[in-house]
């Protein structure tokens, strides 16, 4: 940058120059005259890009675009972004929005929704002409998911005569008064959301948290703690890991045996296993617990059967038929199926380690935390206000 000295500017035209480089922003604290100068007093409009494709560069700053107006016009708590793989290897990206109670798919991001947007448009020459009417044509940007709005440059609206089809893009208006070269003011917008495209409508209205495990996005907002695969929105205590709490149950006779304790309840799920040795003759298995809710599934040697009655208050499950040992088993020996009677129970448990909850789900010491991080392959949460 170059500037001349006013006062030898008529007698000797001397010229000074002085190059600004190291660009660090503005500085509002100083007065003008005084300063640095690798600071400037007025550029307010500016900033340094350091991640720049073409390197570091001085841009102004563009402000804020509207991307996305939600139906619901509530106020957005989160948006959430999970990149995976799908089941064909690919990588795909989601996004959804949590505003209000309601959780929203960004279908075609990063496009907008539901934001209107104009462009002009070029008449070609008619494709056909039906009696006094012509008939133009035109494939508009892939972008553009619907017109709705179309006037002349004289400002009537003509979207009566005009036909927008969103697969191919293509627009057609028919007009006798239109000719090759005419201009036509379209507005559009790039993609839609109603209310009825909310994949989840109990959210908590408050900020949510969300992290990435085994590709896929879980979220939690002190209310509900939810799954996301990429597909479908679903609460982590409906697809919640099942656990066997005891393996090798020894039903009856003299070496009868209360098993082996295998895995903790799980807090999100209010079912739990039990496995057990059959030896030919005994048809009825006692859990460890009793008072159950259900039993919702009775196996033998991997095959679901309903042949069965339950004694829920005390726990017993008694099969038409006694199961055969592992080693009688048709087809022979499946070390898999060693215990060959898996039964699997539902009961709600209100307290675990001492914490007890009064709401009879002692899940909600997940499902009202309101942050959550993964470290060292473990996820952690807090935030629960109890």
């Amino acid at each position: 940058m170059a500037y001349m000295n006013t006062s030898n500017l008529l007698s000797s035209g001397s010229e000074y120059s002085r190059c600004y480089e190291n660009f660090r922003g503005v500085d509002f604290s100083s007065d003008h005259t005084q300063v640095h100068e690798q600071r400037l007093a007025y550029a307010v409009n500016m900033f340094k890009d350091y991640q720049s494709g073409q390197g570091q560069a001085l841009e102004t700053v563009v402000g804020f675009r509207r991307r996305v107006e939600l139906p619901c016009k509530s106020e957005v708590f989160g948006i959430h972004r999970l990149t995976f793989r799908t089941d064909g290897g690919e990588t795909a990206t989601r996004v959804l929005i949590h505003a209000g109670t309601r959780l929203y798919w960004w279908k075609n991001y990063p496009l907008s929704v539901n934001v209107k947007h104009q462009s002009t448009v070029t008449l070609p020459e008619e494709s056909s002409v039906i009696g006094s009417t012509k008939v133009f044509e035109i494939v508009l940007g892939e972008n553009i998911a619907a017109v709705i709005g179309a006037t002349k440059t004289d400002g009537e609206d003509v979207m009566l005569n005009v036909e927008y089809d969103a697969g191919t893009h293509r627009f057609r208006i028919s007009r006798s008064d239109l000719y090759a070269g005419d201009h036509l003011y379209l507005t559009y917008t790039e993609g839609s959301l109603s209310l009825s495209d909310a994949l989840f409508d109990s959210m908590n209205p408050r900020r949510s948290a969300s992290f990435i495990f085994n590709n896929r996005l879980y979220l939690i907002d002190g209310k509900n703690y939810l799954v996301y695969d990429g597909q479908n929105v679903k609460k982590v205590s409906e697809v919640a890991y099942v656990p066997t709490t005891y393996i090798n149950i020894i039903p009856s006779g003299e070496n009868a045996d209360i098993g082996t304790e295998y895995e903790q309840r799980n807090v999100l799920s209010l079912y739990f296993k039990h496995t057990f040795i059959a030896d030919g003759t005994t048809t009825e298995f006692y859990m460890n617990e009793n008072d159950l809710e259900e039993i919702s599934e009775v196996k033998v040697y991997g095959k679901v059967v309903d042949n069965y009655e339950a004694d829920l208050p005390n726990g017993k499950i008694t099969l038409s038929e006694a199961p055969p040992r592992p080693e009688d088993v048709e087809g022979g020996f499946y070390p898999e199926f060693y215990a060959g009677v898996e039964i699997t129970a539902k009961k709600t448990f209100t307290a675990v380690s001492g914490v007890t909850e009064a709401e009879n789900s002692i899940d909600t010491l997940i499902t009202r935390c309101t942050l959550a991080t993964v470290f060292d392959n473990r996820v952690f949460f807090s935030g629960n206000p109890a």
